[in-house]
């Protein structure tokens, strides 16, 4: 759905320029929020984590607002908009005082905190963010690139995938390359589907780079992609063993342990960390 919704909103954004997209923009983002939060609410693991999701998309309806207010006034500083940190401010605040009166336990509450504030801002950032790909002379080719860079996270994300089904259902696959004197299993399955990512990023930068003859990806953007997607996958990583080494199996964004789909916050990490390595370079390149 969510989906669907952003791939209509920003084709009539982009191609159409008509102002009657921010009001539909705005119902989308209305419509998304009340799905998201029916349906992850239901399954959250405990009542305070339903009361997280709702603060994310409160949060989210404001910054779609915003958006809304940047296409009808055509002003990104306008009066009438609320001040896009402000929107990530006050959700973290009330996110922080909440987790901390709930939580009996200071690390859990603190870990709590993390992921739910990141959480928040892998959400809203889109959204904030919006205003940076109006009315700009070269928004069509930076559009490209970020769908390319998405294409290579997205595989990169299913090499990660495709290591743990590996692993969990052929594990004689990976005994050749298994050290006898390696002790620490965990450390080495996160090393496999650490490489296993990093290989399926790098066959969809050289498939995009053959397919377009080289014009889409320079050699220095490629090594920024390699090096967002790597620090991407390297924070999935620490992220999953903080969780295990504070003992807290759920939070907001993540569905009991054991599940097939948990780790929901991980996948928005990588994506998260790996576009603030990304977005700048490629930022000053178009617009520059």
């Amino acid at each position: 759905v969510s989906v669907a919704l952003s791939y209509a909103v920003e084709s009539t954004v982009f191609d159409d320029s008509n102002p009657d997209s921010g009001w539909r923009m705005m119902v989308g983002a209305s419509v998304e929020a009340a799905f998201v939060s029916i349906f992850c609410s239901s399954l959250a693991p405990s009542g305070a984590d339903a009361v997280v999701l709702i603060v994310y998309q409160a949060c989210v309806l404001v910054a779609s607002m915003n958006a809304y207010l940047k296409l009808q006034v055509n002003v990104i500083a306008s009066d009438a908009q609320v001040d896009p940190l402000f929107i990530i401010l006050a959700g973290a605040i009330i996110i922080i005082v909440f987790r901390v009166v709930t939580s009996k336990v200071v690390m859990q509450s603190l870990l709590l905190v993390l992921c739910d504030v990141l959480g928040l801002v892998c959400i809203v950032s889109p959204l904030i963010a919006f205003a940076d790909l109006i009315d700009q002379t070269m928004n069509q080719s930076f559009r490209n690139q970020l769908a390319l860079f998405v294409l290579v996270v997205l595989a990169a994300d299913v090499g990660d995938c495709l290591a743990k089904e590996l692993q969990l259902h052929w594990p004689h696959v990976f005994k050749w390359c298994r050290h006898p004197l390696l002790k620490s299993e965990a450390t080495t399955k996160d090393v496999e589907a650490l490489v296993i990512s990093l290989a399926c990023g790098t066959v969809m930068i050289a498939a995009v780079r053959l397919g377009s003859g080289g014009s889409d990806f320079s050699a220095a953007e490629v090594i920024v992609l390699f090096c967002a997607i790597a620090l991407g996958q390297w924070c999935r990583l620490w992220m999953a063993h903080v969780r295990q080494m504070a003992k807290v199996s759920t939070s907001a964004f993540y569905f009991p342990e054991g599940s097939r789909i948990c780790g929901v916050l991980d996948r928005m990490a990588v994506f998260l960390v790996a576009i603030i390595v990304y977005y700048p370079y490629i930022k000053q390149k178009y617009f520059s």
